[in-house]
This record gives C-alpha cells, sequence and structure tokens, in this order.
C-alpha cells in the first residue's frame, strides 16, 4: 500500500511508522487491559489513559503526513506481546529530532502543530510510562 509523499519530506519510511502504530496501540490496549482486570477502572492520568494518548498524538502526526484520519491508521494493525518501551522511546526520540530537522531545512522555521511536535507530544506522555513502569 503506497501513500502519497510526506508532507515536509520526513524520510521516515512507512513501515517504521506502523511499527510505532502497532507498538504504540499494543502498550494502549495492555494498560487498559490491566486496569480492567485490577478493577481500577478508567481514570485520569493513569498509565492506561497516557499511553492512550501517545498512541492519539503519535496517528495524528501520521494521519497529517499521510493526510489519512488517524482512526484509519489503526484499524487491522496486528498486537505486538512485550513492547520494549524504551526501545520504542528511543526511535521516536530519534524521528523527532529527523522531523525537526527536516522541517526546519523546508520551512525555515519550526512548525506549530506539524508532525514533528505531534510525534515530541507522544515522546513526552511515553516518557511518562517509562518513568514509571
Amino acid at each position: 500500500m503506497k501513500f502519497g509523499p510526506p508532507v515536509y519530506g520526513e524520510r521516515i519510511s512507512e513501515e517504521e511508522e506502523n511499527r510505532n502504530l502497532m507498538e504504540l496501540k499494543s502498550l494502549s490496549t495492555d494498560y487498559a487491559r490491566k486496569e480492567r482486570k485490577e478493577g481500577t477502572g478508567p481514570h485520569f492520568k493513569t498509565q492506561a489513559a497516557t499511553a492512550a494518548s501517545a498512541l492519539g498524538k503519535y496517528a495524528a502526526a501520521i494521519g497529517q503526513e499521510r493526510s489519512k484520519n488517524p482512526t484509519e491508521l489503526l484499524g487491522g494493525l496486528p498486537h505486538i506481546d512485550n513492547v520494549d518501551k524504551k526501545a520504542l522511546l528511543d526511535r521516536l526520540r530519534k524521528e523527532v529530532k529527523v522531523r525537526q530537522s527536516n522541517e526546519m531545512n523546508e520551512m525555515l522555521r519550526e512548525v506549530r502543530s506539524g508532525v514533528a511536535s505531534h510525534v515530541q507530544s507522544a515522546v513526552d506522555k511515553l516518557k511518562q510510562i517509562v518513568m514509571f513502569s
């Protein structure tokens, strides 16, 4: 399946983006299941809520880049067991740097509400999960 070129030419492969989406979706699902099982339920600022927020931010970034609805991107993604949260965080941090650099080179400024800023928001959320795991 081919999509149009990246909005800012970030040069992040579609496979890498899909892998990140799968892992974030799996984390979100796993934390939600864990909270339901423990009976803690959905609360604001739980790990499940934070993981869902990270997923939403990243899906919004990729949706913006591909000109697709973020929910379309998430449908049909397989679940991944035992996601390495630290490795995912490191990959996303590197991705932010690449996207910011390319946005600066192509737009000659930092793009507010651009793809890089959405990915940075996902990194910030994921960092909270890694710190408290």
